[in-house]
């Protein structure tokens, strides 16, 4: 196993979205490798996600509700995004 073999990280970050707007995002960036995935793909994948990450244990977990934010398009959202990071790590 490959955990045994590695240092968890000081910090993980959990960008939490809901599936809608992921898939939206997904056709926003107009890849088509993604658009030819089935929605019901995405939405099993999102679940995975939710619920790995309410089980995690490999330490420090941030989680961040992004469904709401664009901090690829919106400078304030981005400076969010980060400094709930910078104000987790201290």
């Amino acid at each position: 196993n490959m955990m045994d073999l590695v240092t968890p990280p000081h910090l993980m970050v959990f960008l939490r979205v809901e599936t809608a707007e992921a898939i939206r995002r997904i056709h926003t960036r107009n890849r088509p490798e993604e658009l030819a995935v089935e929605e019901s793909y995405w939405s099993q994948l999102n679940n995975y996600y939710n619920e790995h990450y309410e089980n995690y244990t490999g330490g420090r977990l941030l989680t961040i509700e992004v469904s709401s934010l664009d901090f690829v398009h919106r400078q304030t959202d981005r400076r969010y995004v980060l400094e709930e990071i910078r104000n987790a790590l201290d």
